[in-house]
């Protein structure tokens, strides 16, 4: 079986932002260098992705464990913080995580204006 293996993650920066980054599967250490992530491991073995993230919420670090398969499969996976319920990590098909991170802007806009 061939799988399309574009995906785009999103995941919350330190100042609360979405960045929002596009590429390949196997090139998510790229994507995400150099903002929260503490690492990224494919396991060829297990064929699974570990993600150790650090929360701009709790500012703890959080780790994920995605089979390749699973991420390639489903149009979405969505990693929360584990203290406030909140997602923070978003991968998937382009228009599935584009749908889903303004889906939670509005309702975030809408939760800040009621304050």
């Amino acid at each position: 079986m061939i799988y399309n293996t574009e995906v785009v993650i999103g995941f919350k920066a330190e100042n609360n932002n979405i960045i929002v980054e596009r590429g390949t599967i196997f090139q998510l250490c790229d994507l995400i260098q150099g903002y929260h992530a503490k690492n990224i491991i494919f396991n060829k073995k297990s064929k699974e992705i570990f993600i150790n993230l650090k929360c701009s919420l709790c500012d703890e670090v959080h780790c994920y464990v995605y089979r390749v398969q699973e991420l390639l499969s489903k149009d979405i996976v969505i990693g929360g913080c584990e203290k406030t319920g909140n997602p923070i990590l978003f991968i998937g098909k382009e228009k599935a995580v584009s749908h889903v991170i303004e889906k939670y802007k509005e309702v975030e806009m809408n939760v800040y204006s009621m304050i």
